[in-house]
């Protein structure tokens, strides 16, 4: 499943991104979604793809939306942070008791 959501990104970079801002005159917003992320953290490709999709996506008039059950997948490795810092918005819903606690002790620290 990892390698088909990469398939499907590289896709979508490609065929919705990269010709959305070919002409800057005609070039319309979009978002591009990626659920479950967190299947994609323990591959240093995937990562790398998303940490550079999340860096080029607003100069081409197209945000990046990452949606993940955990915050501290993200938080915890430096390799992802980029994805978190190039986020305009981060929009955190339901989560685990034990997720909110360490949001608080992060939040602490901070």
């Amino acid at each position: 499943r990892p390698l088909a959501q990469q398939i499907l990104l590289t896709w979508i970079w490609e065929k919705f991104v990269k010709k959305n801002s070919e002409d800057r005159s005609k070039a319309t917003k979009k978002r591009v979604i990626v659920d479950e992320a967190w299947m994609l953290l323990p591959y240093p490709e995937a990562v790398d793809f998303l940490n550079t999709m999340a860096r080029r996506a607003r100069k081409r008039n197209v945000s990046l939306a990452i949606i993940s059950q955990r915050f501290q997948d993200f938080y915890e490795k430096p390799e992802v942070q980029t994805v978190l810092t190039s986020s305009e918005i981060k929009l955190l819903l339901a989560q685990d008791k034990s997720e909110i606690q360490y949001l608080m002790d992060l939040s602490m620290d901070l």
